[in-house]
């Protein structure tokens, strides 16, 4: 046998050369069992990874690579440090992790799940919500279908907390609503504080509005833990007289319970009735000599408020003190 100067081949020098396998190429391995440096082997390579395997991959025909490549199973977290555009039409059925700037031109997040984080999108009923620099609370009104900021002195636009808008939008546009978990973008909370939609729209504060609404607890200096089912939020007080009385409007969707503190002559009292379920009584009765009596009864049905005198009463009226 005739024998030659072996030389293995580097990054400048010719030689001979092993080829790589699967797990070799996979874990970066430098030399073979040979000594030799490894090379990549084209029967390891594939533009089309239907079956399980460590392959290198190659572009389809068109020049780009098949979505096989890309992991979908919920084990498959990526995580997106840098500017992340995505101009299509995008599905986010997993847990995705965005740390920077992402720009959503036509994507559509239907209950998509951000680090526990849900976020849907509704579509504006307001000109401007400008929710990219803070996040802005936002209801649902039952008629459109749209999302508009609270407003806490105006009881039309004070019905149940939906969520933050968390994007810049506008009327009939498509807005990102977070509504649920923890929602960032904040700036000078107090940790461990409740917050409140103030009188200013869409403005949060420590302090509760004209009318309650409750959003939820900040858990550091620029997040706000989503809080929605408070009991008992206070929405405001009415006048009542004898007879049918309607329900303040606005109101008339927001309440839950209503405290009515009645008079009726001399008879006073508190009943607390429910839109569902205890929805009238009766302020006492007095018996005069002679088996004269004298009574009020209170009610409430859908958006009004009835208050009936009984006996020789001559006066009935009330205040009544609604609650969400």
């Amino acid at each position: 046998e005739r024998y030659y100067n072996k030389t293995y081949a580097n990054e400048t020098t010719k030689g001979i050369v092993e080829l790589a396998t699967q797990v070799e190429m996979a874990s970066s391995t430098l030399t073979g069992s040979t000594a030799a440096s490894l090379g990549l082997y084209s029967k390891y390579s594939t533009s089309s990874p239907y079956t399980a395997g460590l392959w290198i991959p190659i572009t389809r025909n068109n020049g780009t690579l098949t979505p096989n490549f890309i992991g979908t199973t919920s084990s498959d977290t990526y995580n997106f440090a840098g500017s992340v555009n995505l101009n299509g039409t995008g599905v986010h059925a997993g847990l995705q992790t965005w740390n920077a700037t992402s720009t959503f031109a036509t994507t559509t997040n239907n209950g998509a799940n951000f680090g526990g984080n849900i976020v849907n999108n509704f579509t504006g009923g307001k000109a401007s919500i400008n929710g990219l620099t803070t996040p802005v609370p936002v209801m649902l009104a039952t008629s459109t279908n749209q999302v508009s900021p609270i407003d806490s002195d105006v009881a039309s636009t004070s019905t149940n907390l939906i969520g933050f808008v968390i994007n810049n939008c506008g009327l009939a546009t498509t807005c990102y609503v977070q509504t649920d978990g923890i929602v960032k973008g904040f700036s000078g909370l107090t940790a461990g504080q409740e917050y409140y939609v103030s009188d200013t729209e869409g403005v949060l504060s420590t302090t509760r509005g004209t009318i309650e609404n409750y959003v939820g607890r900040a858990v550091s200096t620029s997040q706000i833990l989503i809080e929605k089912n408070k009991a008992n939020q206070y929405i405001g007080t009415q006048g009542l007289s004898e007879g049918a009385n309607t329900i303040t409007a606005g109101y008339q969707s927001l309440w839950n319970t209503v405290i009515i503190t009645g008079s009726v002559d001399d008879l006073y009292g508190d009943i607390t009735l429910k839109k569902v379920g205890k929805t009238s009584g009766t302020l006492g009765v007095h018996v005069y000599g002679g088996g004269s009596t004298i009574s009020g009864s209170f009610s409430v049905s859908g958006g009004v408020i009835t208050l009936t005198k009984g006996g020789i009463a001559s006066t009935i009226n009330g205040t009544a003190y609604y609650y969400k």
